[in-house]
């Protein structure tokens, strides 16, 4: 189980994610807005921040950024719209993990999540 952040100013696909993951068994927190993001990051941070690019204000390279230099140990995952190789190679310059497509099917964020997700801890602990 990972604590996630959904970031994104779209309520009803952060919603959807949210959701989604939470039943997936992880404990999961949204943000509208980057103001929201980074309050909610300060308070609590997360394992891993699934992250829109296209934000009104501050836009999600801007948050990525501030979230990999205030905690540089939560995950940062782009979500966008935007495709092109110059798209993802910024957002990776930003200190994003992956860059994800929008729209993307369940089965591709789930994998995603599980590629950072923290290891289970194991019963010889």
């Amino acid at each position: 189980m990972a604590t996630i952040l959904v970031v994104d100013d779209n309520v009803r696909l952060a919603n959807t994610i949210a959701s989604f993951l939470t039943m997936e068994a992880h404990d999961v927190t949204e943000a509208h807005s980057a103001e929201e993001a980074i309050e909610s990051i300060g308070l609590n941070p997360p394992d891993i921040c699934l992250l829109d690019i296209n934000m009104p204000g501050i836009d999600g390279l801007e948050i990525c950024r501030r979230i990999k230099g205030a905690v540089p140990a939560t995950t940062v995952l782009i979500m966008s719209g935007r495709t092109a190789s110059d798209d993802q190679a910024q957002a990776l310059a930003a200190g994003a993990a992956e860059h994800l497509p929008k729209p993307m099917s369940l089965v591709m964020l789930r994998e995603a999540i599980a590629r950072y997700a923290p290891a289970a801890p194991s019963e010889d602990s």
